[in-house]
């Protein structure tokens, strides 16, 4: 593929039709396709019959939020349910033979004794969950490093898969029939080649019914046309839901090993999943990560493969984040995503000539759920401030904290006034530099503005600076020194 010009892409969203998008001050960049959708329960399928009961613990008391999985005889899963507060559930499907698979976190799995489902019958089934306690601290990451598609029981990697399988299908099964009222905040920004300096940023924030935050493509579309597509238009780049990454074709389509954690990912196991061998379309690679002594699935990252750009446009850095969190009723949802991508840019060959692409920085877009509310309208979740900044605006004059000082991120729009003793914090940031300085109404009236400082904040982590004010003196020299230069 050679490019004469900047790629472009399209933000598609399912309240319009597609339009171009540009970051302010950049060429136009790879973002992701994510949809904000108005939620609808999935009905269930004509001629349905019913299966109900419930679900104790070893004390008999019924146990919330438990999955319970309809198999058939093949062991495909065709139906999911979450017990309610009294570990009662109830599914619908078509006549067979099923059996019934009650899932923990945390937990051994437990099975019904396979049973009949008869035209207009309604079955019903109580099951009692196994207390054994499941812990991945023991596992041998270095033993099973090795990548298997669909790999058999009794092997390290099964087991952690199962793990996380048991959030994936919660996440996937809240996605189609939870449906909750999202306050979400989105995100796009601008970085610099290194990816690690916010160049600008851009935050919205939408409230609505949705039944997730964002969704992905079906998981057949995606195995025969590849996470990223092509058209008249540019680039369109896909991420994957719950859903995907428990579906069959992206099962057969990716191999699994595992791996130890390290820096952010530290003392978790990653289960590794990477493209399995002849796999020509774009794809993608990377890591499931979870607390071995919880259980829990923390988050997803991932990385392109196979992608459909120049050489010089290719990087380490081309990929995504999804983060997942557990709700106490036993749903789970995606909590905050990120993908990033490169942003290109055409320079001119002084030689030849001829025009040719250049890796310009990274655009990067993203959400973030701030809280959700359930039918009885109690918020579930509220989300984590993330990275911070804090400090203060010191006044070298007055040999004090500088009240009502405006400190700001630039091109970012976000900011925050001292208070009186000229202290100050900026929340809810992502990795990264950022280029920070203040202002006061003493200054604007001079018409000066301090040189921003770059602040590197790293993840969930707080970074501290401290801002002088000069005098009025050092002011008008600075001021008449600009003025002095040609």
């Amino acid at each position: 593929m050679s490019i004469s010009k900047p790629l472009i892409s399209r933000l598609r969203s399912a309240q319009g039709p597609p339009h171009a998008y540009s970051p302010p001050g950049a060429h136009r960049s790879l973002l992701l396709l994510a949809s904000f959708l108005l939620g609808g329960l999935l009905s269930a399928p004509a001629q349905a019959q019913t299966v109900r009961g419930q679900l104790t613990g070893e004390d008999g008391q019924g146990l919330e939020g438990a999955m319970l999985v309809l198999l058939s005889r093949d062991g495909r899963s065709v139906r999911q349910v979450l017990t309610n507060s009294s570990g009662n559930f109830e599914l619908s499907w078509t006549s067979g033979e099923y059996r019934l698979r009650a899932d923990r976190i945390g937990h051994a799995s437990t099975f019904s004794d396979w049973f009949s489902l008869e035209d207009g019958e309604t079955v019903s089934i109580a099951l009692s969950s196994e207390v054994e306690a499941i812990s991945l601290g023991t596992i041998d990451v270095e033993a099973d490093r090795r990548c298997r598609v669909r790999p058999q029981e009794g092997l390290a990697v099964t087991q952690v898969w199962d793990e996380a399988r048991k959030a994936l299908e919660a996440a996937a099964w809240t996605q189609e029939r939870g449906v909750y009222r999202y306050e979400m905040m989105g995100i796009t920004r601008t970085l610099d080649r290194d990816g690690r300096r916010v160049l600008d940023e851009d935050r919205s924030f939408n409230q609505g019914f949705s039944r997730a935050p964002y969704i992905s493509l079906p998981a057949d579309s995606l195995a025969e046309h590849g996470f990223v597509t092509e058209d008249d238009q540019g680039l369109i780049f896909y991420a994957p839901d719950a859903a995907v990454l428990l579906s069959d074709p992206f099962l057969d389509t990716h191999c699994f090993g595992l791996e130890q954690g390290e820096d952010e990912a530290e003392g978790l196991i990653g289960l590794r999943f990477e493209p399995s061998r002849g796999r020509r379309v774009a794809d993608i690679e990377g890591t499931l990560w979870i607390d071995p002594a919880t259980t829990l699935l923390r988050w997803i990252e991932f990385r392109y493969t196979n992608l459909p750009i120049p050489q010089e446009l290719q990087s380490g850095l081309v990929g995504g984040r999804v983060d997942f969190s557990a709700l106490p009723n036993g749903t789970w949802i995606v909590s905050d995503w990120r993908l990033q991508m490169p942003r290109s840019g055409v320079r001119l060959n002084d030689l030849t000539g001829q025009r040719y692409a250049y890796l310009e920085g990274y655009a990067v877009q993203g959400g973030q759920v701030l809280r959700i509310h359930g039918d009885d309208g109690t918020v579930d979740l509220n989300a984590q401030e993330g990275s911070r900044i804090t400090g203060a605006v010191f006044d070298t004059l007055r040999a004090g904290g500088l009240e009502g000082a405006r400190v700001y991120v630039v091109n970012t729009g976000m900011e925050a006034v001292t208070g009186f003793d000229g202290r100050f914090t900026l929340g809810g940031l992502d990795p990264g530099v950022y280029d920070v300085t203040f202002g006061h109404p003493y200054f604007d009236a001079l018409g000066y503005v301090p040189q921003p400082f770059p602040v590197e904040v790293g993840q969930d982590t707080v970074a501290q600076v401290t801002f002088l004010a000069p005098p009025r003196r050092r002011i008008i020299d600075e001021l008449c020194q600009d003025d002095a230069r040609p």
